[in-house]
């Protein structure tokens, strides 16, 4: 059954036997001082790690030996003997294959899923990021689950500082599920973060630094960074529309995130596993293995996969230049993805459609930014009582 092949207790179970004792990048935390060595910190599996920073620098490896350390009521193991690894990687999976397959649950509106799964899949491969507003129940964090557990270089956090985004600075991406509880203290330095990534930097200092023997810079060269959250009716309807993430953050920070609306909810009943999920696990293990082998590939390929053939006027849109960026990177997956140039245009057209769909909630619920001349220039659409009526010229002229 498809759907428990990536249940998150089966592909736990698999995680767990497949990475075993194999630290990567993405598992180190943080450097601590222990009698004046600075030393890295990583968990695996729940197991604590020491790593001195010349082993760290030489990750992914699997390690051999270690020695037991107790420090401040802890167990920790120092990582003694160890050997190199690498993933290799194979193209087993077209990209649509990968797409139409890897974490695809039943959901009531299939097509705005699949737009879903699309940004997702982006923002996985290669940089992009990005906000969406969906209904509730809609599976916001089921594909980045199966992302998270699987490959392991996804963490999903619904955070309440900004020390804990930094925590989790090592992975490929970055989910931010919900921002509406933090404080205004927290609020501010996050908006810091948000526009350093918006601008897609390629360094971050930690916002508390640590001591002078810790490492204060993380490389975020490679990071996606994703902010997720419900619609605005929900936050209206539970009475905390003033924290709505349009009502809270600057326009410097909204312009750098495209921002799409979808609807839809995913049925509860396909997440009930009957099976033993270390049989499941075994018996799809090699698939899994194939996947992220896959994923390997189109991450290193994925820009001879591009079909240059098919164009889109992306000033059509009235985007600004970092949005132009962000817009034809979802154009260029989507001819990855797309079988025939019809598809290809309906699905550039379904991503404007929700792409404006976003502003059309804001202006219907009457919160977010104040709604001027300028706002609607560079939107091209004009606003009215009755909503948006839009100025965008017929996807058969947009897409070229």
């Amino acid at each position: 059954m498809k759907t428990h092949k990536f249940h998150n207790q089966v592909l736990t179970s698999f995680a767990e036997t497949y990475y075993g004792n194999i630290l990567k990048e993405n598992n180190l935390i943080e450097e601590i001082v222990i009698e004046d060595t600075p030393l890295w910190y990583a968990v695996q599996n729940g197991r604590k790690y020491l790593l001195s920073r010349e082993i760290a620098k030489k990750l992914p490896i699997k390690v051999k030996t270690t020695e037991e350390e107790h420090y401040r009521g802890k167990v920790y193991y120092v990582v003694k003997d160890f050997e190199t690894v690498s993933f290799r990687q194979e193209k087993n999976h077209t990209f649509r294959e990968l797409v139409d397959n890897v974490g695809v649950f039943d959901s009531d509106n299939p097509q705005q899923n699949l737009l879903y799964r699309l940004l997702c899949w982006t923002a996985h491969l290669d940089r992009l990021n990005f906000r969406v507003a969906t209904s509730a129940g809609f599976g916001k964090d089921s594909m980045w689950e199966v992302l998270h557990i699987l490959k392991r270089d996804v963490a999903v956090t619904n955070p309440r500082t900004m020390a804990a985004i930094e925590y989790r600075l090592s992975n490929k991406v970055i989910v931010l599920n919900e921002l509406s509880n933090l404080t205004n203290e927290q609020n501010g330095l996050i908006q810091t973060f948000l526009l350093m990534v918006g601008d897609l930097r390629t360094s971050y200092e930690k916002s508390t630094r640590a001591t002078a023997k810790t490492k204060d810079y993380y490389s975020i060269k490679d990071l996606s960074l994703v902010v997720m959250y419900n619609d605005l009716d929900y936050y209206k309807a539970i009475g905390k529309d003033k924290k709505y993430f349009d009502n809270v953050y600057t326009k410097a920070v909204k312009d750098r995130f495209l921002s799409f609306k979808f609807t839809g909810s995913l049925t509860s009943e396909q997440f009930v596993i009957k099976e033993s999920p270390e049989l499941v696990a075994k018996v799809n293990r090699q698939d899994y293995v194939r996947i992220l082998r896959s994923i390997e590939y189109h991450r290193n390929h994925w820009r001879e996969e591009v079909n240059p053939s098919w164009k889109v006027d992306l000033k059509s849109l009235g985007l600004s230049p970092r949005q132009q960026q962000a817009f034809g990177l979802i154009v260029s997956f989507v001819s990855m993805y797309a079988a025939s140039e019809f598809e290809f245009k309906t699905l550039v057209k379904q991503f404007v459609d929700s792409f404006t769909a976003y502003d059309t909630m804001l202006l219907e619920g009457k919160a977010a930014y104040k709604l001027t001349d300028d706002f609607a220039k560079e939107r091209k659409v004009v606003f009215t009582s009755e909503g948006v009526a839009e100025k965008l010229e017929d996807i058969e002229e947009v897409v070229k």
